[in-house]
């Protein structure tokens, strides 16, 4: 009897979960979020999982959305309501609940969300396209250097996105040896512009420890360029810029790997920072991201930093995923000459998103 209502609760509760706007490629495939924006036949929908797409219109085949949204045709008339799919076409559900009428994607020149609703004169609202976006990622890490084979670790993520610019904020804390926490720690602050595909300034500030490869802290100042160009269901982001970073290390927590002395160094580094990142949507609105980070040194010719991260992310329900990674990174010359130049991680987390 409990195996009953278990079976038709749970897939009720998902279903409940399972809100938001849904976009449906031409090719049958359906993402589900939130669309940001319609503007010159561009379609920029922002997915359940991390990361955006731009796809022209005419690779969409519906759009429906549990939003209102201002429109502007091309007519330059001016409608307010919602979107749907009904026997496979779109329909627009006006805001005063008249008759629902068919539209094309094509004849949209612009739409947006608004926040409640307008008067019938009211402009359409730039910002719509501002939102806040974060997440809680609690879970376990094995990394190949450390005390314990696995171990707990929490990471939390916000974005702010705003019309032209994109905040992004991440911190990863290990627990590792409870005498020296944290004993890893990843933290980034970014910001960029965001210019629809052309290339836009960026600026970065990282901090990281792990005490496993005798990094007591490395902070970093980056800035450059990048480009992001985004496809009905994949997103490429490239960028290239100079970071001075500053390093404090400490062989203390490594000593049982030959070290007879407890040995402190510093330096700091002008390096080149050239990165590589896509991101794609797979079956089930799940997502598959690799990311490639080179650090090549200006201070010392020859030596080089490199990190790359592979992430494997999929919904559970609208607000909690099931997130699995794999992290590698080489150090051409460790400080330490004991030290491998690889070290690798892989963790698997729960995430929720608010």
């Amino acid at each position: 009897m409990i195996m009953r209502i278990a079976r038709f609760l749970i897939p009720c509760l998902f279903a409940g979960l399972a809100t938001g706007d849904v976009l449906t490629l031409s090719g049958g495939e359906s993402v589900q979020g939130q669309l940001l924006r319609i503007r010159s036949g561009v379609i920029q929908f922002k997915t359940t999982l991390e990361g955006q797409i731009m796809a022209p219109a005419d690779t969409v085949e519906a759009i429906a959305t549990d939003r209102n949204l201002v429109l502007t045709l091309n007519d330059e008339s001016i409608l307010f309501g919602k979107l749907a799919t009904e026997s496979g076409e779109n329909q627009f559900h006006p805001l005063d609940n008249g008759p629902a009428s068919p539209i094309a994607l094509a004849d949209i020149k612009e739409a947006m969300p608004i926040p409640s609703p307008p008067a019938k004169d009211a402009p359409a609202y730039e910002s719509a396209l501002e939102s806040w976006k974060s997440s809680v990622q609690t879970g376990i890490r094995w990394q190949d250097n450390a005390k314990d084979d696995v171990d707990a670790f929490l990471r939390l993520e916000t974005e702010r996105r705003l019309k032209d610019h994109l905040a992004e904020m991440n911190l990863s804390v290990e627990r590792g040896d409870p005498d020296d926490f944290p004993s890893f720690l990843e933290g980034t602050a970014r910001i960029s512009a965001e210019n629809d595909g052309a290339p836009g300034i960026f600026g970065e500030i990282t901090a990281e420890r792990n005490t496993f490869n005798a990094l007591d802290l490395r902070t970093g100042l980056a800035l450059g360029l990048h480009w992001r160009a985004t496809g009905a269901a994949s997103g490429t982001d490239w960028h290239a810029g100079l970071q001075v970073a500053h390093e404090s290390h400490d062989n203390d927590a490594i000593r049982n790997i030959g070290f007879e002395r407890r040995e402190e160094k510093e330096e700091s580094a002008l390096n080149l920072q050239l990165g590589l990142r896509y991101a794609r949507i797979l079956h089930g609105n799940a997502e598959l991201s690799t990311a490639l980070t080179l650090y090549p040194s200006l201070t010392d010719l020859g030596d080089l930093r490199a990190r790359s991260e592979t992430a494997y992310t999929l919904p559970l329900a609208q607000r909690l995923q099931l997130r699995l990674e794999l992290a590698i990174e080489y150090e051409s010359d460790p400080v330490f000459g004991a030290l491998d130049p690889f070290s690798a991680s892989f963790g698997a987390s729960l995430g929720v998103e608010f």
